[in-house]
């Protein structure tokens, strides 16, 4: 449960802050996030973001009680139209004593503008790094690299509804690999009534292999479904 407040106080700067309180199995603990974004000129975005919750990797860092405290900044910059760069930094300081940095690149270029596709390329440059492996039921790495190609589309199907897609591939190693490994995901998510009383969300993903943050020694598929009435 969470509740929250968010605020524009200029043009240039807006923020939100959450708090709440989270429960796995018998300790409830309290978690927050804050984040603020600053435009000092139109080309320009700098957010930062804390935040505070469980270490959500898997159900044995849950179960163990692992919980993340957080730090995030993000620079995003357009020069122009078609291009955007987004440079990230995270760290993260987990309650089992263990340690979490991570640093990505990510240029793309918007190459379809029309009434019905918008699709832009790119490409994405990620390091992280654990300071202790554990078994504690998540990945961690001393060091972890990924290089990626990516896209970004979307097709609109009438005014009401479109579908949304983001894809990437690549390859990726850690400390322990000898070799760079290949590895995609695709992302989608289909939105009807964007604009209606009724607005319904079906969303589905596909990884093999290639999740940034999280293990890349998986399979994994997902689906969601979202219902919104406004009122």
């Amino acid at each position: 449960a969470r509740i929250g407040v968010s605020r524009i106080m200029s043009p240039q700067l807006d923020g939100r802050v959450s708090v709440g309180m989270e429960e796995a199995e018998d300790q409830s603990i309290w978690v927050g996030n804050a984040k603020l974004n600053y435009r000092p000129v139109e080309t320009l975005t700098l957010r930062a973001e804390a935040d505070r919750d469980y270490w959500l990797i898997s159900p044995r860092s849950v179960s163990l009680h692992v919980r993340d405290t957080s730090g995030r900044l993000t620079a995003e910059w357009r020069p122009n139209l078609s291009d955007t760069l987004v440079l990230n930094g995270r760290y993260d300081d987990l309650s089992d004593g263990n340690e979490r940095w991570e640093v990505s690149l990510a240029p793309r270029r918007a190459v379809v503008r029309s009434e019905q596709l918008n699709l832009d390329l790119g490409a994405r440059a990620l390091g992280s790094g654990y300071s202790t492996n554990l078994n504690n039921g998540y990945y961690d790495p001393e060091t972890f690299q990924q290089y990626a190609a990516t896209a970004f589309a979307y097709w609109k199907i009438s005014p009401q509804s479109g579908l949304s897609a983001i894809g990437s591939a690549g390859y990726y190693r850690d400390d322990t690999m000898g070799e760079f490994d290949f590895g995609w995901s695709i992302d989608g998510e289909l939105t009807a009534g964007a604009f209606s009383d009724w607005m319904l969300r079906i969303s589905g993903s596909v990884f093999e292999n290639f999740r940034p943050g999280d293990t890349p020694a998986f399979r994994a598929y997902a689906a969601g479904l979202a219902l919104t009435r406004r009122f």
